[in-house]
């Protein structure tokens, strides 16, 4: 099986997008299957980051640079719709691929027709919006709010969806783990706190919320680790401000460990994407602030599941850091902390990448 995966990350679209479809392709590789990357030659890009992992990856060039807002969805590659539905049909024409997997608010049904009819390729969207219309016979959304009926005026009638946290796409490190790890969040206290607010964290999160904890008054022993991702613009500051505060902080960047990383840490204060998930596979206790719109109605079914506190939307103002320092004197009852353990658990068990790939391999052998 040859797999397509048309993917973009970028200072303003962030890593999260590349990141699930790696998680996807190690899968499928894992099955015998042969990924290519296709990812526009953006700043801030994981072109680097891919190739060192072995990663077959085509960039295609990107004219008008990375200067969308983050909402701006149509202009996230940098080209035209047009323009990137040539530059990858073209790709595909060199190396023919079985399935395309597009993960990208940006492009369409439009896109997607003009790149199918020149390929004749299977096609998977993974999508978190639910805002725009696909051709594409399956589809993913991972959100735990997502139901048919989102995506009905959409998609194709016999359009295959794959809906809710069952279908996340996490490595299995985190799944592996799972079973070690919930039995020890019965008995824990408030120690050890992990901050991860994205690979790039563009609008600087984590500043705040270091200021914020730097502000209260922490219980003996507490630390916390803060991992970002290499092409983070704000890293050296970051570093600067961890020497200058009340409790140790440990910046880590580019991590392989975050599983472990979860494991060992008692609270998570995090953005609401898809590490929420990854979150919630180990029983993580999370403060979840939603960096992108998008994310806001995740946060808000976490909330009312009791798996996690939400502490608004970054784009509303500094409010949310008010509600970061009062939900922290909150979780220091240990009992908060097991509740919200037990509650996130219950919500995704991390093997979403293996019943993805399966539905794929099973669609190509029925073909």
């Amino acid at each position: 099986m040859r797999v397509a995966f048309r993917v973009d990350a970028s200072l303003v679209i962030g890593t999260g997008h590349v990141m699930r479809c790696l998680t996807l392709a190690r899968m499928l590789e894992a099955h015998g299957a042969r990924c290519h990357f296709i990812c526009a030659d953006l700043p801030g890009n994981l072109g680097q980051f891919l190739c060192q992992n072995g990663v077959s990856l085509t960039l295609l060039p990107a004219p008008r640079g990375d200067a969308a807002a983050p909402l701006d969805y149509s202009s996230w590659s940098g080209l035209t719709w047009a323009d990137d539905a040539e530059a990858t049909a073209r790709e595909l024409q060199k190396q023919p691929a079985d399935w395309l997997v597009v993960d990208h608010y940006g492009l369409d049904a439009q896109w997607e027709a003009a790149v199918l009819r020149a390929t004749g390729a299977k096609c998977l969207i993974i999508d978190d919006l639910a805002n725009r219309p696909h051709l594409g016979r399956w589809l993913l959304d991972p959100g735990p709010q997502r139901t048919s009926a989102d995506y009905k005026q959409f998609v194709p009638s016999d359009c295959d969806l794959l809906l809710g946290p069952r279908y996340a796409l996490l490595r299995p490190e985190f799944s592996e783990l799972r079973d070690r790890v919930l039995p020890t969040r019965k008995k824990r206290s408030l120690r050890h706190v992990l901050v991860t607010m994205g690979g790039v964290d563009l609008p600087n999160a984590s500043s705040a919320i270091l200021s914020c904890l730097d502000r209260l008054t922490l219980p003996e022993g507490f630390h916390v680790t803060l991992v970002l991702g290499g092409t983070a613009p704000h890293l050296e500051n970051l570093r600067a401000r961890a020497e200058e505060l009340s409790f140790p902080c440990d910046i880590k960047v580019d991590v392989r460990d975050l599983h472990h990383l979860m494991a060992k840490a008692d609270l998570a204060i995090g953005a609401a994407g898809g590490t929420a998930w990854e979150r919630c596979v180990l029983g993580l206790p999370s403060l979840m602030l939603s960096t992108a719109e998008n994310q806001i109605p995740a946060a808000r079914a976490l909330e009312q599941a009791g798996a996690a506190v939400s502490l608004g939307f970054l784009a509303d103002g500094d409010g949310w850091v008010d509600t970061l320092a009062e939900s922290l004197q909150r979780v220091r009852n240990p009992r908060v902390l097991a509740e919200l353990a037990r509650n996130s658990s219950s919500l995704c068990d991390g093997k979403g990448a293996i019943r993805v790939e399966k539905r794929m391999r099973a669609a190509l052998e029925t073909s």
